[in-house]
């Protein structure tokens, strides 16, 4: 019988590094990598975001940056685009190079995926419906950038962003969940 003043056992680190936790979680792999509460990878870096048109013009821009975590499955990314001279893309503005290839799910394209666009100037039109949204596409890695016009109750963020919705002097940065495969 335990005595009153007893320490129970809440950790416990196994040979080969594995922590785990009593209460059910488990760190790193090695005892059973495939259960659902095993944290067996957790990532953290950089990417560089590459804003081109859906038929790979690209979108001249004077800096790009993004920043990504990884929690099993589950990537969020975040990125910031100056652009510079948006003249020799098109229709159909994706932002390409994530940093993990987005899994590719039976339903839809990408879901459950996507994010939006948190703040951006200097955009030659102004009719997006309040957001533009970001989607992860499905089994790629890139984002298209979408948006429903003022007013529609339909297609919501149906439209795809042009590149002369931009000026030479756009800035937006913004943000993406996707589930890699």
């Amino acid at each position: 019988a335990a005595s009153a003043g007893a320490i129970s056992e809440k950790m416990r680190i196994h040979p080969g590094g594995v922590v785990s936790f009593l209460s059910g979680i488990e760190l790193g792999s090695g005892l059973d990598a495939t259960a659902a509460n095993t944290l067996d990878d957790y990532e953290e870096g950089t990417w560089t975001p590459n804003l081109r048109d859906s038929s790979g013009n690209s979108v001249g821009q004077s800096g790009q940056t993004g920043h990504y975590t990884k929690i099993g499955n589950l990537v969020y990314v975040i990125f910031a685009i100056s652009v510079n001279d948006p003249s020799s893309a098109g229709n159909g503005l994706q932002i390409q190079a994530l940093p993990f290839t987005v899994e590719n799910v039976s339903e839809g394209s990408g879901e459950p995926s996507g994010g939006y666009i948190t703040f951006a100037n200097n955009l030659a039109s102004t009719d997006f419906g309040g957001f533009i949204s970001t989607r992860a596409n499905n089994g790629s890695t890139f984002m298209e950038l979408k948006f429903t016009t003022t007013g529609a109750q339909t297609g919501i963020a149906n439209n795809h962003l042009a590149a002369s919705q931009m000026t030479d002097s756009t800035y937006m940065t913004g943000h993406c969940i996707y589930r890699t495969g």
